[in-house]
């Protein structure tokens, strides 16, 4: 049986103590191997910084839902007093002429990062909005205008029916595109995480694994450990369960082995 590689991204990072808090603690433990920081998120510059201490590294957690832009007033995409309506149907119907805010607004996301000390590794999107065609186009501009062919990007193509309403940005032909647009730039070939949100358990980790294709070497598992009180939608009891669980390396290893996976954070 061929090795295949897991690498195991904790999203959500810079919200608030408590998830950043979580998420060291899973990477101390050898069972994270990235964060994606939230730049709009108040602990967003502190966790970096912590993150780079601990030699763990960062990517972008675009945030185009929640909060306000740091760009400030969007047309057409926030509300009268600047923030994000909090769904993703404005997005979704962006016109192509917000691409170029859309685009503004990535870079200062990722600037944040870059200011507090960071090389952002990979680019993802809170509740997946990257994946939408006017964010996905506008993230593909922006990243062949830095050059780095080294940022990889999150492609969430679940591979189980799942209960979470996350059909609007999940469409499988803007994954088809997402992933012709980074045609030439590295991403893990396979996606999991969906199955274990909310059900953080080995019973749920293993039906993931066993359906990732064959073939494919380098697969990205989401995770959102936290812990109590949290903040907002941070607060939810099983990010706990998750951040325990996480916490537990041999076990989640000899899960993975039996199934012919390892823990790392690079393809095999």
């Amino acid at each position: 049986m061929n090795v295949r590689v897991l690498t195991v991204i904790a999203d959500d990072a810079g919200l608030d103590p408590h998830t950043d808090d979580a998420i060291l603690a899973a990477a101390r433990a050898g069972t994270v191997h990235g964060a994606a920081v939230t730049a709009t998120g108040r602990t967003a510059v502190l966790f970096v910084r912590r993150a780079l201490r601990e030699g763990l590294p960062v990517g972008l957690h675009l945030d185009l839902t929640e909060g306000r832009p740091l760009s400030g007033c969007l047309p057409g995409l926030t509300d009268a007093e600047g923030h994000w309506p909090g769904g993703k149907s404005a997005l979704a119907s962006a016109p192509a002429t917000t691409e170029s805010l859309l685009a503004d607004e990535l870079h200062l996301q990722w600037r944040r990062l870059v200011r507090a000390g960071a090389q952002p590794a990979f680019v993802n999107g809170h509740n997946h909005v990257h994946a939408l065609p006017p964010v996905a186009h506008a993230l593909c501009a922006a990243l062949d205008a830095m050059a780095d062919e080294r940022v990889w990007v999150r492609v969430p193509r679940p591979l189980l029916d799942t209960p979470h309403d996350l059909t609007d940005t999940l469409v499988p032909t803007h994954l088809d595109a997402l992933e012709r647009a980074l045609a030439g730039r590295a991403h893990p070939d396979a996606f999991i995480g969906m199955a274990t949100m909310g059900d953080p358990c080995p019973e749920a980790l293993a039906a993931e694994l066993d359906a990732v294709p064959e073939g494919a070497t380098w697969v990205e598992w989401m995770v959102h450990p936290g812990a109590r009180p949290g903040s907002g939608f941070t607060e939810s009891p099983d990010r706990e369960l998750e951040a325990r669980w996480l916490t537990q390396r041999e076990p989640l290893e000899r899960l993975l082995r039996d199934r012919g996976f390892v823990l790392g954070g690079t393809r095999a």
